[in-house]
């Protein structure tokens, strides 16, 4: 699977790929304009260039950005959240 989210990096963002570099109100914003249109995905710990920073993130802060996307939009967008390891850093 880590291969597949390599594939999907190397290609770069696009109309159904966003990459940010942290979790933040624009990833919310740009799940709901997925949510309304065709879908897409949002990789968080990936920069505009492609890098992979990576993000520190616990079971503890996934549950607590599903939260604020369930509390920020209506109706609940609640989206599935996959975390990988990739060259060290979670993303």
């Amino acid at each position: 699977m880590n291969k597949e989210i390599l594939q999907h990096i190397a290609k770069g963002e696009s109309e159904f790929l966003e990459f940010k570099t942290s979790f933040n109100k624009e990833v919310i914003e740009t799940l709901v304009a997925y949510a309304n249109a065709k879908g897409g995905d949002v990789i968080i710990g990936v920069s505009d260039t492609k890098k992979i920073i990576g993000v520190t993130v616990s079971e503890e802060s996934i549950q607590n950005w599903i939260n604020q996307m369930k509390q920020t939009t209506y109706p609940q967008l609640i989206p599935e959240v996959v975390t990988y390891i990739i060259k060290e850093k979670k993303i």
